[in-house]
Parts: C-alpha cells; sequence; structure tokens
C-alpha cells in the first residue's frame, strides 16, 4: 500500500475510530496503574504503543506519505520493540538481534530512487541514543551473490579491502580508508541490498565480510529491475 495510497485503509472512518479507542485503552492503563501487575501492565501498554503507531503507519501510506515518513515510523516501532524487550531480559542477561544493515546502524538511513533519495533514522539510531555504550553492532557484507546480482566487488571498494579479513573491528580501520574509496556497484535484481559506504565505520563497531550466498530461503521472488524506478512491491523485504 506504500505504493498505491487507494488501497490504503488507514484513514477510513473504522480505522480513525480505532486509533482513537486505542488511545483510550493507554489511558486507561496509565491511570489504573496501582492496582494492576506492573509486568502485566508493561506488556499491555506497549502492545498498544505498537498497535497505536501501526495504525499511524497505514493513515500516513492512506495520505500519500513519502517512503522516508513510512520507513521511519517502521524503524521507530523497531527501536521500540528492542527497548522493551532488553528492559524484560535486564536481569537475564544480553540481547541478540538480527536485522538488515539499515535498520541498525547507528547513522541516518538514505535510500536512492532515481533522482529522489529518501532519508530517515533507524532503529539502530533511536537504540544507540537510549542505550549508549550497551548497544553494540556488526554490519554485514558480501562479496558475490549471483541470485541476488552481485557482482565482485570493484578494486578500491571497502568490501574489496575486508574481502580477506572476515570480521574486522571499524575503530581499527585507518582513518585514511574513507578518503579512497571507491564506490562499489548495487545489485540488478534486488533493491535492499546496499554496498558498505565509509559512513560504515562509523555506523558500525565490526564489520563482518562473507565471500559469497544464495538468496534467502523462501523469500518473494527476485527480478531484474531499474534502478531509476521505484522497486517492485514484491521484491522488497
Amino acid at each position: 500500500m506504500i505504493g498505491d495510497p487507494t488501497k490504503g485503509v488507514g484513514g477510513t472512518p473504522r480505522a480513525n475510530d480505532l486509533r482513537i479507542e486505542v488511545e483510550e485503552v493507554i489511558a486507561d492503563l496509565r491511570r489504573r496503574g496501582p492496582e494492576l501487575d506492573h509486568a502485566r501492565r508493561a506488556e499491555a501498554i506497549h502492545a498498544a504503543e505498537i498497535a497505536r503507531q501501526l495504525l499511524g503507519a497505514h493513515a500516513a501510506m492512506a495520505r500519500k506519505a513519502g517512503y522516508a515518513e513510512v520507513l521511519g515510523i517502521r524503524d521507530t516501532i523497531m527501536a521500540d520493540n528492542l527497548e522493551f524487550i532488553v528492559e524484560q531480559e535486564r536481569s537475564r542477561g544480553k540481547v541478540l538481534v538480527f536485522a538488515h544493515n539499515g535498520h541498525l546502524k547507528r547513522g541516518r538511513m538514505h535510500w536512492q530512487m532515481g533522482d529522489v533519495t529518501h532519508a530517515w533514522w533507524p532503529a539502530g539510531a533511536h537504540v544507540s541514543r537510549s542505550l549508549g555504550t550497551r548497544y553494540a553492532v556488526i554490519g554485514s557484507g558480501v562479496g558475490v551473490s549471483a541470485e541476488n546480482g552481485i557482482a565482485t566487488p570493484e578494486a578500491g571498494s571497502l568490501e574489496a579491502r575486508f574481502a580477506e579479513t572476515g570480521l574486522v573491528p571499524t575503530a581499527a580501520a585507518p582513518a585514511a580508508l574513507v578518503a579512497g574509496l571507491t564506490p562499489r556497484t548495487g545489485s540488478a535484481r534486488n533493491p535492499t541490498y546496499f554496498p558498505w559506504t565509509g559512513d560504515c565505520l562509523t555506523d558500525f563497531d565490526w564489520l563482518a565480510f562473507v565471500k559469497s550466498t544464495t538468496y534467502q530461503r523462501g523469500g518473494p521472488p527476485l527480478h531484474a529491475w531499474d534502478a531509476d524506478q521505484t522497486p517492485r512491491d514484491d521484491a522488497r523485504k
């Protein structure tokens, strides 16, 4: 629906009524706090707040909001979920999360579509700010992937320079490395693939390099796409 607002239901009277109901549920849970079990109340409030944000995302799509706003809402939801999980697991140990680099990076996320660059703050930026040094993130990269339409990295690209290292701490990378980087060609089949850039050295604590990979099992079929156009709906993650 992000690509076709006419199919969105987030602006219908029923959806608007539901958003009001959710607000009332949240207010009621907060007001009755002293009489409710603390853990169950926290979980209920979290679920209601996520519902509110999801309804907000659908409303944004229905009013023809841009990619950046909608994807920013999605990453805010992810950040709220991560922070809630960390709080729930505080007494049991650390939390390991796996997601796309673009969701977990510390810096601003950019997605170039033709002449338009969509930019928003990903979940990692939010969580990094709230958790500080308690948040550590590893960015992953790949050498080649025929199924994803990813060719051999160009000489001078960050992937080419780290091809033999496997796993490297970004703090150990020389500052001069960024200035001499060669931009790497993206994917001809998977628009959700983003090559490494110099920002990766500040967005991640470590970089993990995989020489080759196949396409995810069970994912939607990939098609050759024109990078100057908006990605197909069935090619997105």
